[in-house]
């Protein structure tokens, strides 16, 4: 693929997101307009060569680079360890290419329009949204918990770093906490290497090891909290650009999402999320009432679809 002003890059944990990841691919290839020629890189776990192995003749035919990524033993029992260290890598690898943006993207991510919002203005270091649920974020108006506090204390995010963000499901106020589904970056700027760095501050520490310990969803999102520190840390809110919601939308969470919000139909979205249980729901797409064209195009192509 021709080199040009953005890389994109995912991860693939095991099988289901190597073949996400290739439809991925393959929705960039074919809908993402003036971007659709830009590099493509899909990290695997290098603990894991099966997977790397099972994506073969299809990554090349899409011109995807796939690439090995390192989890450190001791992050592995945290959920999602492995995209933050893929992450890092895939930032190390656009700033010694000389690459001036990085989408990074779940693999369960589909391009349905061009994403032209990821190409930065000047004076943006990154793109992304809020998560979707407030579940552990920690509500604006309320003075943070001991979690948030320690955890702020422990990344080095002084409090005027901080703003607030409203979650798109459930509208709720809460200070700043980022979907670690998409994100774009400027890779001189080290968000995304500053990512592990902060993780490891967090789940070495005992304290946070208990509140995992006693609370699963921190386990399952302590990634997304040291998400939140590595870009508090390390820029300023105008630097941060929070895209709309025709991208990153959570299709899979329409019953949940505002109606007055929603796109009136999955081709108006830019970026949607995918799960693949909803192709294995036979009254999903009766309940979700969306006969669109990408929907159409997914369901010829997921492993789990029909």
């Amino acid at each position: 693929m021709n080199a040009g002003p953005i890389v994109f890059a995912t991860y693939a944990e095991d099988d289901a997101d190597a073949a996400a990841a290739l439809t991925m691919a393959e929705s960039l290839r074919s809908f993402g307009g003036a971007l659709r020629d830009a590099p493509l890189r899909l990290y695997c776990p290098v603990e894991k060569p099966a997977v790397a192995a099972a994506v073969g003749e299809r990554a090349a035919a899409l011109e995807v680079a796939v690439l090995a990524s390192r989890t450190p033993a001791a992050a592995q029992d945290y959920a999602f360890a492995m995209k933050v260290f893929a992450a890092a890598a895939a930032e190390e690898a656009a700033l010694a290419a000389g690459d001036q943006l990085l989408a990074w993207l779940d693999p369960d991510t589909v391009v349905v329009r061009e994403p032209a919002a990821f190409l930065l203005g000047p004076g943006t270091a990154l793109a992304c949204r809020p998560v979707m649920h407030q579940l552990i974020g920690s509500e604006f108006a309320r003075p943070a918990d001991g979690f948030w506090t320690r955890a702020y204390r422990s990344m080095g995010v002084a409090a005027d770093r901080i703003f607030p963000v409203t979650t798109p499901v459930d509208g709720s106020t809460i200070r700043a906490y980022i979907n670690a589904g998409m994100l774009v970056a400027r890779p001189q700027r080290g968000v995304l290497r500053q990512w592990p760095v902060q993780f490891e501050r967090l789940y070495s520490d005992p304290f946070f090891q208990e509140e995992c310990r006693q609370d699963r969803r921190k386990r399952l999102f302590l990634h997304q909290v040291a998400l939140a520190g590595a870009v508090l840390s390390g820029l300023r809110r105008p630097e941060i650009e929070l895209l709309d919601e025709s991208y990153n939308y959570p299709f899979f969470f329409f019953d949940q999402y505002p109606a007055d919000r929603r796109p009136r139909s999955l081709d108006d979205a830019v970026t949607l999320r995918h799960d693949l249980r909803m192709f294995q729901d036979p009254g999903f797409f009766r309940r979700a009432g969306d006969g669109s064209a990408i929907i159409a195009w997914l369901e010829r192509r997921l492993p789990a679809a029909g």
